[in-house]
């Protein structure tokens, strides 16, 4: 099983997980850090493996003219219905279905880790961006043990067991947590 497929298998477990707010990193903290590191809203801003939504969510409350992507069709399908205005298409991030040069932002925000064809999808970011275009990225930190075949079984809150323990790594790896993201700035003659 490749990992677009293991999202799409564990994609309601995720989504109970995403849409429970205040209990995760994303919530504390992550989501927070990343934020400053984003340009202001400019022409179009792409948030690759988008998930069900919740950053992409964000950036468009922001102001960001919001394009998100995402291999799994469940993942896709529940970021739509919380906000059909928005466009998110279901995309494998090697091959993006954008045109070259069309937007100034590429967001990826705990994904690239998530994607098997990693050089593909790099290769597409750098065609999408424009001149002057900024990639920002976070990353799980290293020290943080996989969740992938953690038990799935479910807490008496609807959170899969294996996330419960996931928190824990995540405190444990909080002071690492800064070096994991960067803007990546493309300017090329």
């Amino acid at each position: 099983m490749d990992l677009s497929e293991s999202w799409e298998a564990h994609a309601s477990e995720w989504i109970k997980w995403a849409r429970a707010p205040g209990h995760d990193s994303y919530w504390r903290f992550h989501r927070d850090q990343f934020l400053r590191l984003l340009p202001p809203p400019g022409r179009r801003t792409l948030d690759v493996g988008c998930g069900e939504g919740r950053l992409t969510r964000h950036l468009k409350s922001l102001g960001h003219i919001i394009v998100g992507i995402d291999s799994s069709p469940s993942l896709v399908a529940a970021a739509r219905a919380l906000d059909p205005s928005m466009d998110i298409r279901l995309a494998d991030a090697a091959r993006l279905p954008l045109e070259d040069a069309s937007v100034d932002l590429v967001i990826a925000f705990l994904s690239l880790h998530d994607i098997d064809a990693l050089s593909a999808t790099v290769r597409e970011i750098a065609c999408v961006l424009d001149h002057g275009g900024r990639l920002c990225l976070a990353i799980v930190h290293p020290k943080a043990p996989p969740l992938h075949g953690a038990r799935q079984e479910l807490t008496s809150t609807g959170v899969p067991t294996g996330i419960e323990r996931q928190k824990r790594s995540v405190r444990y790896c909080r002071g690492y947590l800064r070096p994991t993201a960067c803007v990546v700035s493309l300017n090329w003659p």
